[in-house]
């Protein structure tokens, strides 16, 4: 995968995009778990807050797996190529 930036351009291992792709997926799921969390504990004291809770939970977990899809996306997942050394 290459990334273009203004003046140079930057060419990523497949390994290490995956690494990355694991780990912003690990985050998403903990993240979005700590809030739902939260929001079931607030839920007593407050329907608002409860609502607040639970909205930025689905942000993080819509967000989060937006850039996972953008680090690693299906369609190159599936594409392998072999370099012969």
């Amino acid at each position: 995968m290459r990334i273009r930036f203004r003046y140079v351009t930057v060419e990523v291992d497949d390994r290490l995009r995956q690494r990355v792709a694991l780990a912003v997926d690990r985050l998403r799921i903990n993240v979005t778990a700590y809030l739902r969390i939260a929001s079931d504990d607030v839920g007593v004291a407050s329907q608002r807050l409860r609502g607040v809770c639970d909205r930025a939970a689905e942000r993080v977990d819509v967000t989060l797996a937006t850039v996972n899809d953008r680090i690693d996306p299906a369609e190159a997942a599936t594409q392998r190529r072999l370099t012969a050394v």
